[in-house]
């Protein structure tokens, strides 16, 4: 169609207004301009006033006259909109509002999944059930209406479904036109080279949503309407409408609690204000067929206006007005943890005492600042009374206090000594899920009067590792002598003292080793199991030294024994033994 719009008005072939249907020609006009402003006019008369509407009718209980019980409640097409397994049981002292109540509740707890196009929902205003299919079933309902099946101990009158119409048409399904163009189209649809016929939408093209317009420059509709028994109803004129409301007898307040919504399209927005300032409306949340983002909404004067949109026969907030930004005790009322514009504090660190800081009513930043002895135990707190979830306080602490026998706490957390007297700490509270939630940060400000510094108490027994220290510090030496003679060949034993690896092996001659043979070294670990050996030659003299890195067998955990296994032919000779090892 994009393609074929640009024809129209360019002098070839013919316009036609049809009936609905798409066939019937109603009036052929010539494809020029003069054509194409006739043709607005049908445009204009053909419009729909509403798409997308809801078909609503009515059920009013004229008499309830015993007990009994509503057992189904059935569509023309017969849909049930009310559970049959779930019949509707009156007595004779329930007065026709409350069975309308009992109906309208039973409509809007049944979804009939065969069906979803009839789902409906309900609104009860006093004796009357105002009852409204989904926008999805369009007109297919108009003029239909439910039949109520009970056991005869109440009377109702019924009235038709009206108002569906189609969620896709622009015309109106009952009056309204569809319109065609054909530029002398021949069969692939090129302008020019065939013969559009008179009368006849062969080979044309719908050009209606061209045609027809969608009004939004119409003044805006505004109503003035008065509560009754907790609802209003205003005549649909436009898809946006201003609704002034009064309270019902003109009472100081009164609670809205369901609008109406036959006549009205799915989409349509209405904007509630109240009619006076010194009578208040509140428009209650969820107790009908209204539903609010930020709960009840209470009028005031005209500035204050909330805004509604309808969807599913329901009235969704979209936005609300206020003459003034709310204050920080409605944010905490409503359970947010609000302390208004940040702010902050700054004071000389206490001696003694119990601090409390309460959400809504202290700082948000609280800093501790300057040099202190403490006279008693001391406390800064988080008050739990009146907390919210969200509330939140730092603390600052850029002080320095002197406990002794005495014990300084923030948020819970006492201080050791030395992070008393050092400072450099920063702790944060939040209130969350009924409970204060504490921790403490290290302050890293180099600006800060005193900076954070790491403390032996801030270090945990056994944190320190040899991978977190410098490498020189991993490494360690160990250090035994050794012998080849008499009496004293054997087994050399030292004591490992901590976890380590064994990575060099260092044997320097200090006598003569005897010449007659060769003197021998095994190493060995707890095990028993050898990581080398290391072989001086007979007749070395002192300094003669042998190395080896030992792969195999070369670990060792704290208190374990390495054994050095000397052994030669012929007695003589000592030597100094150094073992290399880094520390795991």
């Amino acid at each position: 169609m994009s393609e074929q719009i640009t024809d129209l008005g360019n002098g070839l072939g013919y316009i036609y207004v049809t009936e609905t249907n798409g066939t019937s020609v109603v009036k052929t006009f010539n494809n020029d301009k003069t054509g194409v402003r006739d043709v607005k006019s049908y445009g204009i008369s053909g419009a729909a006033t509403a798409l997308n509407r809801k078909a609503w009718a009515t059920i009013t209980v004229d008499t309830v006259t015993g007990a009994g019980q509503i057992n189904s409640i059935i569509t023309a097409s017969g849909i049930n909109v009310i559970d049959p397994a779930t019949p509707i049981t009156y007595t004779g002292a329930t007065t026709t509002s409350a069975l309308a109540s009992l109906v309208s509740a039973a409509i809007n707890s049944y979804i009939d999944l065969s069906a979803p196009s009839e789902e409906c929902t309900a609104i009860a205003d006093s004796g009357v059930v105002y009852v409204y299919l989904n926008e999805g079933a369009g007109s297919t309902l108009n003029n239909t209406s439910l039949t109520v099946t009970d056991t005869g101990n109440m009377t109702n009158t019924v009235t038709p479904f009206e108002g569906g119409s189609d969620n896709t048409k622009l015309y109106d399904e009952a009056y309204g036109y569809r319109f065609f163009l054909n530029a002398d189209y021949d069969a692939s649809g090129c302008s020019g080279l065939g013969t559009a016929p008179d009368g006849s939408v062969t080979g044309a093209w719908e050009i209606t949503s061209y045609i027809i317009p969608r009004y939004l420059n119409s003044a805006k509709q505004v109503s003035d309407t008065t509560i009754s028994s907790g609802v209003i109803y205003v005549e649909r004129e436009s898809s946006d409408i201003l609704i002034y409301v009064e309270t019902e007898s003109f009472a100081a307040t009164d609670d809205l609690d369901s609008i109406r919504a036959e006549g009205y399209a799915e989409g349509d927005k209405i904007t509630i204000v109240g009619n006076n300032s010194g009578r208040v409306t509140t428009v209650k949340d969820g107790i009908g067929n209204i539903s609010l983002e930020s709960g009840d909404f209470d009028t005031d004067g005209f500035s204050r206006a909330l805004v509604l949109e309808l969807k599913d026969s329901t009235w969704y907030e979209v936005s609300r007005s206020n003459e003034a930004i709310g204050s920080m005790a409605d944010y905490r009322t409503a359970g947010y943890g609000f302390f208004g514009v940040d702010t902050y504090n700054s004071v000389a660190v206490a001696t003694t005492g119990t601090i409390s800081f309460t959400g809504g009513a202290d700082k948000k930043w609280q800093k501790l600042t300057g040099t202190s002895t403490l006279v008693a135990n001391t406390f800064y707190q988080l008050a739990a009374p009146g907390a919210v979830d969200g509330d939140e306080f730092w603390l600052e602490y850029d002080a320095s206090v002197t406990v002794g026998a005495f014990s300084l706490s923030i948020f819970g957390i006492t201080l050791t000594t030395e992070q008393a007297l050092t400072g450099g700490l920063i702790f944060r509270g939040k209130f969350m899920d009924g409970a204060w939630r504490t921790y403490v940060m290290p302050n890293m400000n180099t600006g800060a009067t005193y900076p954070f510094q790491i403390n032996s108490g801030d270090v945990a027994a056994g944190a320190i590792t040899p991978a977190k220290v410098g490498g020189g510090m991993e490494v360690d030496l160990i250090t035994s002598q050794i012998s080849w003679d008499t009496n004293r060949l054997g087994d050399h034993k030292v004591v490992i003292p901590f976890d380590c690896t064994v990575n060099q092996i260092d044997v320097y001659a200090d006598d003569l080793i005897e010449a007659t043979d060769d003197a021998d070294v095994n190493f060995k670990n707890n095990a028993g199991l050898s990581m080398g050996t290391l072989t001086l030659t007979g007749g070395d003299t002192i300094g003669a030294g042998y190395s080896d890195t030992p792969s195999t067998n070369n670990t060792f955990t704290a208190g374990q024994v390495l054994t050095m296994t000397t052994t030669k032919s012929t007695a003589g000779g000592n030597a100094k033994v150094s073992l290399k090892v880094t520390k795991t």
